[in-house]
């Protein structure tokens, strides 16, 4: 690959990252909860999911779960309910009082859930191959190398990692994490119903 070609990939995959989603609600809600380490820990958590499906599809094994039917549906319905059970953990922590709601901030912090949770969202969407598939067709050549194909998936890794690292540094400076958890109740729900939202339309794709 030329670096033209380098650079194409990573503004296409910077642009898939930048696309708002279920990733940027859950990683703005662990932040919420749990301040800057969690959430940077919980970004690049998604991202090695999101990575380990760019490796998947550099080297082709990704096809294995596009083609088929069964194994496609099964995450796809997975992500659905996965996201469903965010939904309810976020509408669930909005009707805590506000002395529960402090509480549950410095518990969840120590519990490591958002990083998982992190992962999980990635890895339950079996639509992130379809993409890289669709993406890495237009730049992996049949004589790609091995490394090659390594150092396209560390683009995606890097890129979706470096940008949702920066959304967590903006969220948790002072005033923003503090008119976060001021609006907790209300940030909360508007969490559960987008979460709730994209499971409905996940499931009835």
């Amino acid at each position: 690959m030329q670096l033209l070609d380098w650079i194409t990939l990573a503004l296409v995959c910077l642009a898939g990252a930048v696309s708002p989603g279920p990733s940027l609600a859950v990683i703005i809600r662990s932040t919420m909860n749990g301040g800057l380490g969690r959430g940077l820990v919980t970004s690049w958590a998604h991202a090695a999911g999101v990575g380990l499906y760019a490796l998947l599809s550099a080297v082709g094994l990704a096809l294995l779960i596009t083609q088929s039917p069964v194994a496609f549906r099964a995450l796809t319905y997975a992500g659905a309910a996965f996201l469903l059970y965010l939904s309810l953990s976020a509408w669930r922590a909005s009707r805590r009082r506000a002395g529960d709601a402090s509480r549950s901030l410095t518990e969840g912090a120590s519990l490591g859930a958002g990083p998982l949770h992190g992962l999980l969202l990635a890895l339950l969407n079996p639509k992130i191959a379809i993409w890289f598939l669709a993406l890495f067709g237009q730049f992996v050549r049949a004589d790609a190398t091995l490394a090659e194909r390594l150092a396209m998936a560390l683009v995606a890794f890097s890129i979706d990692g470096l940008w949702y690292s920066v959304v967590v540094y903006c969220v948790s400076r002072g005033p923003v994490l503090r008119w976060l958890r001021r609006n907790e109740r209300h940030v909360q729900r508007v969490f559960a119903v987008l979460l709730l939202i994209v499971a409905l339309r996940v499931a009835l794709s």
